[in-house]
């Protein structure tokens, strides 16, 4: 499995990283952004402030996979400087 996992992050033209390796975490970002809203709408109706903080932290959540996004598409589209 190891192996498997280190030959997707390898090219053949020596890349350490594909070029679309960034959408994974851009997808992530996404996904956190709509369960951020859905569960802060959720909490407002239900005056939870237990649910309100599972939101925040969606959205905690979102903006470190946006850093990962980031910092992906420059280490794979700027190899030489990451």
């Amino acid at each position: 499995l190891i192996q498997q996992i280190s030959a997707l992050s390898v090219e053949s033209n020596g890349r350490e990283i594909l070029p679309l390796t960034w959408l994974i975490p851009l997808g992530a970002v996404i996904l956190l952004e709509i369960s951020y809203q859905h569960l802060k709408r959720t909490a407002k109706r239900e005056h939870s402030p237990a649910l309100l903080a599972d939101a925040v932290h969606y959205r905690i959540d979102g903006i470190n996979s946006l850093f990962a996004t980031i910092a992906l598409a420059f280490a794979a589209y700027f190899p030489n400087y990451s």
